[in-house]
């Protein structure tokens, strides 16, 4: 019985003309097909591994998993920025334009949005399904390539799932690169996620999950790190950088923390508390909030009604000295003011860049 497949090595019975070049999404799929008619036993899944060596391989149908115990692993996340190039005119004497390593093109053909889509019905939920260290590149964003729009999705989790891992790869232009619903023991650990809408989404619920270690950057339009209705998630060691309209947002999440993380933004908002739940801790972040071309040409509307506040807001939170905003350009700066209350105590005390609430309710920030 199989349980390591070469996505290069393997043929498509009855489609003799199937390769990982021409649609490595039909060859996986294959291999799916293939470990689920060799492990039917009820005591006795391994799962398997699929291996993606490096190349360059172009994505057209959708990859349905729904096995657990399965680990997709290349050899290279070949992460490079499209960003840069697209924006830098005559790139005639580069040495390389395109991501490198166990690449692979998301090019869907078959009217899905996702490159890799988690799913399966029934219990139990799906286990231990594992990413590993190759590439994801949405390629291009159309007519405006800096748009951040383009349809495509590089892994949705669509059901309830338990200790599945993406580590170690790479993800590019896509608008939504990373997907996560109803998830418990979730690592994500060790990416670069960058130029893509939406970076890291964790939605429905979850618990005793963990975003560390990652090189993240999203687009404009949407969310850096995006988590709902978790319990005891860790985001922890990441490195965020622009252009992300938040680089980190809360809703309804319940006795999770933010520690020593980087957060570089251009936009308000930097890190959002949403909802009413509680317990939530933020600690030893450093904010930067430079103005940087392309981006100094989009802007991202706020439901505040100054669009230039900082906000960390909802009740519950605890935030610990360490969070600074660092680089402000010069003209961008306001005097900190100080709150009253109806009673004339203060409702917040400045500390450096911070507004420190008594009650925990709000942080503002105002540039």
């Amino acid at each position: 019985m199989p349980t390591v497949y070469d996505v290069t090595a393997w043929s498509v019975p009855r489609n003799p003309s199937a390769t990982p070049y021409n649609d490595i999404g039909l060859i996986i799929n294959s291999i799916i097909a293939d470990v689920k008619s060799q492990q039917t036993s009820q005591s006795s899944k391994p799962g398997a591994v699929i291996y993606i060596p490096p190349g360059d391989y172009s994505l057209k149908t959708r990859v349905n998993v729904d096995v657990s115990f399965l680990t997709i692993r290349g050899s290279g996340h070949g992460f490079t920025s499209s960003s840069i190039r697209y924006n830098a005119g005559n790139t005639s004497s580069w040495h390389e334009i395109y991501p490198g390593g166990s690449r692979v093109r998301v090019e869907n053909t078959d009217g899905n949005a996702e490159a890799f889509r988690v799913y399966r019905t029934g219990d139990p939920r799906l286990s231990s399904v594992v990413f590993q260290n190759f590439c994801l590149d949405g390629v291009s964003f159309g007519s405006n390539e800096n748009s951040y729009v383009n349809g495509k999705t590089g892994i949705r989790f669509d059901s309830a799932n338990d200790a599945c891992r993406i580590e170690g790869m790479g993800m590019v232009y896509l608008e939504r690169g990373l997907v996560v619903k109803d998830t418990d023991a979730l690592s994500v650990s060790g990416n670069f996620l960058a130029e893509c809408g939406s970076c890291i989404e964790l939605t429905g619920s979850g618990q005793a999950s963990k975003v560390t270690d990652n090189l993240i950057g999203a687009g404009y339009v949407g969310f850096s790190i995006f988590a709902e209705g978790h319990m005891g998630l860790l985001v922890s060691a990441n490195n965020v950088f622009p252009w992300g309209k938040s680089s980190v947002h809360f809703k309804n999440c319940t006795r999770s923390s933010i520690t020593s993380n980087r957060f570089h933004a251009f936009y308000p908002g930097m890190v959002n508390f949403e909802g009413n739940r509680y317990r939530r801790f933020a600690e030893s972040a450093r904010c930067s909030a430079p103005g940087l071309n392309p981006s100094t040409v989009y802007t991202v509307a706020s439901s505040d009604r100054d669009a230039r506040k900082q906000k960390i807001f909802g009740s519950g939170t605890r935030c610990v000295l360490g969070l600074t905003v660092s680089r402000v350009p010069a003209g961008h700066c306001r005097t900190f003011r100080q709150d009253k209350t109806r009673g004339g105590a203060p409702s917040c005390y400045s500390l450096g860049p911070l507004l420190l609430p008594p009650e925990s309710v709000s942080i503002t920030l105002d540039i």
